[in-house]
């Protein structure tokens, strides 16, 4: 039996079971508070919460969130050190897309978060496709590890392959990310265990699970305290799930959010708004 194969089992059947609902929360899948699949509208700059200005639920969505594009994508990485306009900290962070983008689309995240791997193949793609590659948007890797133990220690590791990578092969951080998603299995099962993560990432092309390994011993309490400090500036926009989305326009202070697994029109809606 290979290793692919027996992750699969591992995996379990959860997934298909909430497939209905839109987020996940502290506790797993919810369709309440942030995850619920709504968005909301702000003009109150980078320092406040964004007030409810607008409600849409992902049941009321276009028939397009089950069209979109799923074909695999490999973006354009770079790193960055700066505190942007809306106060998030971008050292260490894996941003896809230009760093001359237009906005930011900040994206907080759970490895284990099945609504995350829903936005990351069926969305992801075609935005990349669109407005990252026409330098419209760029996409900060944020981490919101909220649904278990293993939450963390994946955002740590994530950390620490980008680390090795970010210079002269950021695509292998993307593979591994990607990688990570595909073989996603039950929240908190055995395939999301440290020694089962090393296991997966050997078998991406250009990192090192040894080093990995290394760097998480070594500097997990920084990297951990980025995280944290990470998922607490979401939090205090309002967000309380994942994924979980804030666009942000530098040149006009306006921001708009996005929560839950939403289609591509969605976004594509918000974008071309705040650009006016």
């Amino acid at each position: 039996m290979s290793r692919r194969t027996r992750r699969a089992l591992l995996r379990g059947t959860a997934v298909a079971a909430i497939a209905s609902l839109a987020g996940c929360s502290a506790t797993g899948s919810s369709e309440s508070g942030a995850a619920n699949g709504t968005t909301t509208t702000s003009d109150a700059g980078s320092t406040g919460s964004p007030s409810t200005a607008e409600t849409t639920s992902e049941s009321t969505a276009t028939p397009e969130q089950t069209t979109v594009s799923s074909e695999p994508v490999t973006p354009s990485l770079h790193a960055a050190s700066e505190t942007t306009g809306f106060d998030v900290d971008l050292a260490g962070v894996p941003i896809v897309g230009s760093a001359d983008a237009t906005m930011d689309l900040y994206y907080w995240s759970d490895y284990q978060c099945p609504f995350c791997q829903k936005f990351e193949q069926r969305t992801f793609p075609k935005l990349v496709r669109t407005h990252v590659q026409e330098g419209r948007i760029r996409i900060p890797l944020l981490q919101f590890p909220n649904i278990g133990e293993n939450s963390m220690a994946m955002s740590t590791m994530a950390r620490c392959v980008w680390r090795q990578t970010r210079e002269n092969q950021p695509e292998a951080f993307w593979n591994w990310h990607a990688t990570v998603f595909e073989e996603q299995g039950f929240p908190n099962g055995d395939w999301s265990k440290r020694s089962n993560m090393l296991e997966l990432t050997r078998e991406v092309d250009g990192v090192d699970a040894d080093a990995v390994d290394t760097c998480m011993q070594e500097n997990r309490d920084a990297i951990t305290s980025k995280i944290e400090a990470e998922r607490s500036r979401g939090q205090k926009a309002g967000l309380d799930g994942t994924p979980s989305f804030i666009l942000y326009n530098p040149e006009t202070d306006r921001s708009t959010d996005l929560q839950g697994a939403q289609p591509y029109s969605r976004f594509d809606s918000k974008i071309q708004s705040l650009l006016e």
